[in-house]
């Protein structure tokens, strides 16, 4: 099957032999060509501008985020020398208000006396004898006391 290039000017001119060439038609098929060539032109030139400006857009966006990072770096490094400086200005006055201090000799009051505690044996039941002290005996070895109260007086004013 032979090859027919529909847009080749010699064949525009066999369809056209016996035509009205003034038409319109004729000179349309004639530049199909050209105005091919001027379309992918402006094509490609759109393309290129469109895709360089969003170029521009992504460029200019980084570089504000950028800047961003590096004033957020910046505002928190003299907020982290703001806290030492800070920090350094208590540990001074600190250093200056807490003279050594003279700790007061410390009274260990009176221990009172108790009684041991013995840990329970575990025995049978034949080897228990049921023995109670007597009351007297227990109230002297233990030394029960009971603390002193102050008698408060209340008087009623009317």
């Amino acid at each position: 099957m032979a090859k027919i290039d529909l847009y080749d000017p010699k064949w525009v001119d066999m369809v056209f032999a016996d035509k009205n060439k003034a038409y319109g038609a004729y000179q349309l098929r004639k530049s199909v060509s050209q105005r091919n060539i001027k379309s992918l032109a402006i094509l490609l030139v759109a393309a290129f501008l469109g895709g360089g400006y969003l170029a521009y857009q992504i460029k200019k966006h980084n570089d504000e985020i950028a800047a961003q990072e590096a004033y957020a770096a910046k505002m928190e490094l003299a907020a982290l020398e703001q806290a030492k400086k800070d920090q350094e200005e208590r540990k001074k006055q600190q250093k200056k208000e807490e003279p050594k201090k003279i700790e007061p000799e410390k009274v260990v009051p009176e221990t009172r006396a108790t009684v041991k505690f013995t840990a329970p044996v575990i025995k049978d039941d034949k080897d228990v004898k049921e023995e109670m002290p007597p009351m007297v005996k227990m109230n002297k070895e233990t030394k029960l006391s009971v603390p002193k109260q102050k008698k408060v007086l209340k008087t009623v004013v009317s």
